[in-house]
């Protein structure tokens, strides 16, 4: 398969005051199970987000699994490893951290700093185990990697993703530290949602699935994802239609109708709402 990489380089801040920052995005299509050998310049610290099927870090040491639309914060230090691909189409966005914002960033977030006590004691550390993407999350990818700006405002814009996409993946896991029980539950409410996108959301019923009232669920739910029970639905729903997008021919009509929408111009005017272009112009920038 060919596997292209693409390196983004920018400053952070105002102007590059926390330095310069660095992502890379990784994709190829696998006609059948590869591995794959990645030979980095230097070690790796950040978050590696699995947009496409389903991989393994192989270190020589450790395999690390990391499934389909979930990420992780990992330490890979320099060295040659190894990435069991399944067949399918893959990408990996990968944040890579650097001095100044990784100061900045265990400031606010003790979770960051729990994890780089690991790396003292570890030769490739990685987060106790892999996060959903929330669909935000992946709004912002997408904007970072599909966007007509060019030149400084390109720049600018790709830093900004990137102390979003930071700071919001670091939210995430950092909220993810509270009661285990609670965390599980609303975790079990997002599955939910995210597997159940083309019915109406209803909280009450929502909130008695999981086994909390529904005042309880909403305020845990945003405290643990940014957002409302009703924005991530939004959100899973567009995300979906992201992936159809790319990896189908089918008529943007059909899309809407799978992802829950039941107007087809109620999807293209939310879709270029939130990506700021319509579902056609996605599905030219990935041919491209």
């Amino acid at each position: 398969m060919e596997f292209r990489m693409e390196t983004y380089e920018f400053g952070i801040g105002m102007p590059g005051d926390l330095g310069e920052g660095l992502i890379h995005y990784c994709h190829g299509i696998a006609d059948g199970a590869q591995d794959l050998s990645v030979i980095p310049e230097r070690f790796f610290f950040g978050f590696v987000f699995n947009l496409g099927s389903n991989i393994h870090f192989n270190t020589g040491q450790r395999m690390l699994p990391l499934a389909k639309r979930h990420y992780i914060l990992t330490y890979i230090p320099q060295g040659t490893y190894h990435l069991m691909l399944e067949t399918g189409r893959h990408a990996l966005f990968c944040i890579e951290f650097t001095i100044p914002w990784l100061d900045r960033l265990r400031s606010l977030f003790p979770v960051l700093t729990e994890f780089m006590r690991k790396i003292q004691t570890e030769d490739y550390a990685i987060s106790s185990e892999p996060i959903r993407i929330t669909a935000r999350v992946h709004t912002e990818i997408e904007f970072t990697l599909h966007n007509d700006f060019t030149d400084t405002a390109r720049e600018l814009l790709i830093g900004t993703k990137y102390m979003l996409i930071s700071m919001d993946s670091l939210r995430i896991m950092q909220a993810a530290e509270g009661d285990p029980h609670e965390i599980e539950k609303i975790r079990n409410a997002y599955d939910y949602l995210s597997k159940n996108i083309q019915f109406p959301c209803n909280v009450s019923a929502l909130a008695d699935r999981v086994g909390m009232t529904a005042k309880k669920l909403e305020k845990a739910f945003k405290r643990v994802y940014g957002v409302t029970v009703y924005k991530a639905l939004t959100n899973e729903r567009l995300n979906r239609s992201v992936y159809y997008l790319r990896d189908s021919n089918l008529p943007i009509n059909e899309i809407a109708a799978l992802v829950g929408y039941k107007n087809a111009d109620v999807f293209y005017s939310t879709f270029k709402r939130n990506f700021g272009y319509p579902p056609g112009e996605l599905r030219k920038k990935s041919d491209k």
